[in-house]
């Protein structure tokens, strides 16, 4: 009797404690006066392009916690038995923000009889009609798989091309790439119906497989000249026989072996609009495919490699095993200890379509180098599933990360979401390992991480394990994205450089949870919850007796980062075990890295520890590499660069320019520079014209009072952008422009369509302590972010009463953002002193946000009043949660002398 195909998707889970249940978490949460909502973004925009995906909304903007998205899914992957089942849940996973909801989720087709038994001509004609299925155009087909690829494949070798054809490609790259984006979001994909309703089909086939046994008994093996012993070969279905068979040339979409060790070279298992199945009943196989997409890969089509029973070894290169270019591609493996072998696109990938490799079971390796083991992108889902056995993921080096490091690699694989900077969102990614000791390698982005409007999980559900990264790893979300790590049982080990461990970076949430074991956590810089631009990292340890240690200091454990006016939030718990801590933290203690970076080993108080960051090298001076008649465009050309290995030459290229405004603006305007979409050139940019000093301030001035067009286009955008980098750029170069400039820009209305160059205006006009009004009017607007600047200008104005009230009732905002802000203008309020801090403190009258936020105000206001009044906040229900933390960030109270005392 064939294993059923339950054995391999119902797999009995580790017994734990449920993540919705008693939560310590939540508990900590609240004592550190958050809400769950607080780990979301609403400072994001509402729009974004046509690929976003409703499921990074929940958990980016309305706050659905990621560690019960990432359990929630895992546990119904672990409880579907059929294909049609499993592709109706992950189809409901890539849902778009923008379609309606209610189609989903869909409801998987009961599987269909096969064939009549013992009908061998029956199975016959039932097998060609399956492989005649068309799911898409050729020509579709066509456009689809060019503009995937050329998304995907690595970067050609330039060699040693100079600077300034690498330029000229940059300028030619991103017009191709307005056009590739346009393609994209209107692209023709497979119906989701008729997906599901094969996907059906296809699980009656397996079902009936005893019934094609029966039927083939009584066939003559004939010999292929390509494929061996078979049964049945013609154009559509290929039968092989219970021999070892070598499959090689010609090969239809249909092959079934009903035994022994093959060998099966060429894309098996593919298909580009159609439908392609591969099923091998037994013996230890080999599939290697060379110089092709495949072994299992579609092309907006529908493949399946189920393979029942072996030692199995698959080999692969680009989209590979389990990788979907829309439509949908499946590598099933019921079992053996396996070899699978990628090199990008691979091992579960999916991009404008959903990927899967699952493996019931056995001691296996998983190798590829970039994009792989459960990646998902663009609007598409990528999934790796391994049921049991000691596993080894490795994500081998083989692209240099040359913009940071000459000797460290991009991998961007390991349950990692990606989407492509800056228009087109990205996709899920997700590895789930349910057993067995594992080891998980990566390079730089890895690891349950994600970037750029995508959701990535890797989620190991038992064993003693072993996380080893570099950079961007290990539960981290990076630029507008949220990544988990969560490990539910075992010994483990987590090694990282930085960025990891529980990091957000840039408006992303990056989550590190760890359920039970003895673990030790080793990290060097921004990691072990830490957060960043903008960004919420969390690390969370719920028990066992665990080693922390943080090499460096500049950035310690459970840091939130104050840069861009409200900083961020770093968060990290031990809820339980005796541990041991090198760096920030204690045992039974409470510390704060910055003012929302929090760290929480229950109850006792500890004094919070602060690094100094490193002194940054002074950049060196001009000498005989550029001409003071150099041509501008030359020296702009080095100066934008940022590969460490033209560090020197940049540096000497913008020092320079500093000395030629004139020229530079005129190439500023000449070629609209101000207007480009690339992140890198925007920042070298900004740089390079603050460096103008007073002559950049007209070209500033011009780009903001520019007319912008009503009607959507090309130019309506490179405009706004403009207009977006000048107030930028004025925001950060406090010395250009007077207030005067900046209120009229107010009165006038500029930007009042773009709440975030509002926002920037805000922050000019307060910078140069310019009129209230306008900051008082931004403080009521319905957008997030520009109540943050608002809040934060007031407090760079003279303190007024009206001010001060505004303040404190932003204090009470929904958005934690907007409290930090608010918080941080009233803390630098010379005129309010702890007695007014405490009445308004217990006003009733206020929201229970604002008052919890008046809390921390009044310790650090007035230490000693807070100290006192620590009581009747213990009385309150709503503020009682804050007196630990008042507690832990006051000196102890002196002893009183002998003279003191009363006799």
């Amino acid at each position: 009797m064939l294993k059923k195909l339950s054995i391999l998707l119902l797999p009995a889970l580790v017994a734990a404690p449920a993540i919705a249940g008693e939560d310590p978490f939540a508990q900590a949460l609240q004592r550190a006066g958050l809400r769950p909502a607080d780990l979301a973004f609403p400072l994001l925009p509402a729009e974004r392009d046509s690929l976003r995906l409703r499921r990074v909304d929940e958990v980016l903007m309305a706050g659905r916690r990621l560690d019960h998205w990432a359990d929630s899914l895992c546990r119904a992957l672990s409880s579907t038995g059929d294909l049609a089942g499993l592709g109706a849940l992950l189809q409901g996973e890539v849902v778009r923000a923008g379609s309606p909801s209610a189609k989903w989720p869909l409801a998987a087709p009961a599987p269909p009889a096969f064939a009549e038994r013992g009908n061998w001509d029956a199975w016959i004609q039932r097998l060609g009609a399956l492989a005649g299925h068309r799911l898409l155009s050729a020509a579709a087909v066509e456009v689809l798989e060019q503009d995937l690829s050329d998304l995907l494949q690595e970067d050609p070798d330039l060699g040693e091309r100079s600077v300034f054809e690498l330029d000229s490609l940059l300028r030619l790259a991103e017009a191709e790439a307005r056009r590739r984006q346009e393609r994209l979001e209107r692209a023709d994909l497979p119906d989701v119906a008729q997906l599901l309703a094969i996907l059906a089909e296809l699980d009656g086939l397996h079902r009936d497989l005893p019934l094609l046994r029966e039927a083939a008994a009584g066939e003559r093996v004939r010999d292929h000249p390509c494929f061996g012993p078979v049964l049945h070969a013609d154009e559509r279905v290929a039968i092989g026989a219970a021999g070892p068979n070598t499959w090689r040339g010609e090969l239809p979409p249909i092959i079934i072996d009903l035994g022994g060790d093959d060998r099966y070279e060429g894309p098996v298992a593919v298909t580009r609009g159609g439908v392609s199945l591969l099923i091998d009943l037994d013996g230890d196989d080999h599939y290697l495919c060379r110089g092709e997409i495949g072994p299992a890969a579609t092309v907006g089509g529908l493949s399946l490699l189920l393979d029942l029973a072996g030692n199995d070894r698959y080999e692969g290169e680009f989209a590979a095993l389990g990788a979907a270019l829309g439509g949908m591609a499946l590598l099933v493996d019921h079992g053996g200890d396996d070899h699978y072998s990628g090199d990008t696109f691979c091992l579960g990938a999916g991009s404008l379509g959903i990927g899967v490799l699952l493996d019931g079971g056995g001691n296996d390796l998983y190798l590829s180098s970039l994009y792989g083991q459960g990646f998902g992108h663009l609007a598409g889902l990528g999934l790796l599933q391994d049921t049991d056995g000691h596993d080894h993921y490795l994500m081998q080096p083989r692209f240099v990360d040359q913009i940071r490091y000459e000797d460290h690699h991009l991998t961007l694989g390991q349950g990692f979401g990606y989407g492509q900077r800056p228009d087109l969102s990205g996709g899920i990614g997700l590895l789930h390992d349910l057993g067995g000791n594992d080891l998980y390698s990566a390079d730089i982005y890895g690891q349950g991480a994600a970037y750029w409007w995508s959701l990535g999980a890797l989620v190991d559900r038992a064993g003693n394990d072993r996380y080893l990264a570099w950079q961007y790893a290990q539960g981290a979300g990076v630029h507008l994205a949220a990544g988990l790590l969560l490990d539910q049982a075992g010994l483990d080990v987590y090694q990282s450089r930085g960025v990891s461990q529980g990091c957000g970076h840039d408006l992303a949430l990056g989550w590190l949870l760890d359920m039970a074991g003895d673990d030790s956590y080793v990290a060097w810089d921004l990691s072990q919850g830490a957060g960043s631009a903008n960004g919420c990292g969390l690390l969370t340890d719920l028990a066992g007796q665990d080693l922390y240690a943080m090499r460096g200091q500049a950035k310690p454990r459970a840091y939130g980062d104050p840069r861009r006016r409200t900083g961020s939030i770093g968060f990290f718990l031990d809820a339980q075990g005796e541990d041991l801590y090198l760096g920030p933290g204690a045992n039974d203690s409470l510390w704060s890295g910055s003012l929302r970076g929090l760290g929480q080993d229950w109850s006792a108080p500890a004094a919070a520890t602060v690094g100094t960051p490193a002194a940054a090298e002074p950049v060196k001076g001009l000498d005989s590499l550029f001409r003071a008649d150099d041509r501008v465009e030359r020296l702009y050309v080095w100066a934008i660069r940022l590969e460490p290995k033209w560090s020197r030459e940049r540096d000497l290229a913008r020092a320079a320019l500093k000395e030629r405004p004139a020229d530079l603006a005129g190439l500023i305007r000449q070629r609209r520079l101000m207007a480009s979409r690339i992140s890198w050139e925007r920042h070298a940019l900004k740089d390079l014209v603050a460096a103008m000093g007073e002559a950049a301030l007209p070209l500033l001035v011009e780009a903001v009072e520019q007319e912008i067009p009503g009607t959507a286009g090309e130019e309506r955008e490179a405009r706004l952008s403009e207009r977006g980098f000048a107030l930028w750029t004025l925001s950060e170069t406090r010395t250009l422009g007077e207030a005067s400039l900046f209120a009229d820009w107010w009165r006038q209305g500029v930007g009042r369509q773009e709440p975030g160059q509002a926002a920037l205006l805000l922050e000019c006009l307060a910078e140069r302590g310019g009129a209230p009004e306008p900051l008082l009017e931004g403080l009521g607007w319905p957008h997030a972010g520009l109540r943050r600047s608002a809040a934060w200008g007031l407090g760079r104005l003279p303190s007024t009463a009206v001010g001060r009230e505004a303040l404190l009732t932003a204090l009470g905002d929904s958005v934690l953002a907007v409290r930090i802000s608010a918080f941080e203008s009233l803390a630098q309020d010379s005129l309010l002193d702890g007695r007014r801090v405490a009445a308004a403190l217990f006003d009733e009258e206020r929201p229970s946000l604002a008052r919890r936020e008046l809390v921390r105000l009044l310790a650090r206001r007035d230490g000693l009043l807070a100290r006192r009044l620590v009581p009747r906040l213990e009385a309150d229900p709503v503020l009682a949660a804050e007196t630990d933390w008042i507690r832990a960030g006051l000196p102890p109270e002196a002893a009183p002398s002998p003279r003191q005392r009363r006799p």
